[in-house]
């Protein structure tokens, strides 16, 4: 085979691996049409195999007509539902990125103090996944269910020590009244 053939089938390996990836990598790196050498595609698969997998259809359209976007999920806590089935719940922390849009998610586990949770890193994928389960719960009530659940204010993470505060879900500080 070829170099310049070998190079078409490396293109077009990429073209389909990031047909289910979002990813930022520019249009003719996956378009399929430009040659690629080996250590091209091989750098090439690895972006891609960090980056979130694309939602389907289905996940798309389910987001859209509950009206809401990543965006509109505010830096806090969120419970859904497990998506492994060992638990009841999985617990999350969002935080806002610096660009609009951009946010980033921490897994919730057991354990922490009573300023904060402990958390655990995720992968971006699962971040991705923690955001869309996040939209299909519905944002309000995944914030809700995370106070209710865990006892702690589902904007700062804090405890929630009084009935004022467990009624709010929100502690005094992030309810504006101090």
């Amino acid at each position: 085979m070829s170099t310049e053939s070998t190079g078409m089938t490396l293109a077009r390996k990429v073209h389909e691996a990031a047909a289910g990836k979002v990813h930022h990598l520019a249009a003719y790196l996956v378009d399929g049409e430009h040659p690629l050498t080996e250590k091209a595609y091989a750098a090439i698969m690895q972006n891609l195999a960090r980056c979130p997998v694309r939602p389907t259809p289905e996940e798309s359209v389910a987001c859209h007509e509950a009206g809401a976007v990543i965006a509109d999920i505010a830096a806090g806590f969120y419970a859904t539902p497990s998506a492994t089935g060992n638990n009841d719940l999985d617990f999350w922390k969002v935080t806002e990125g610096r660009k609009p849009g951009m946010r980033f998610v921490k897994r919730v586990v057991g354990g922490g103090d009573q300023k904060c949770p402990k958390l655990v890193d995720i992968s971006q994928q699962q971040q991705f996944a923690a955001l869309r389960a996040i939209l299909r719960e519905g944002i309000a009530k995944a914030s809700d269910q995370y106070a209710d659940n865990q006892g702690r204010c589902k904007k700062c993470g804090i405890h929630l020590t009084d009935d004022d505060s467990r009624a709010a879900r929100m502690g005094p500080v992030c309810r504006g009244e101090r």
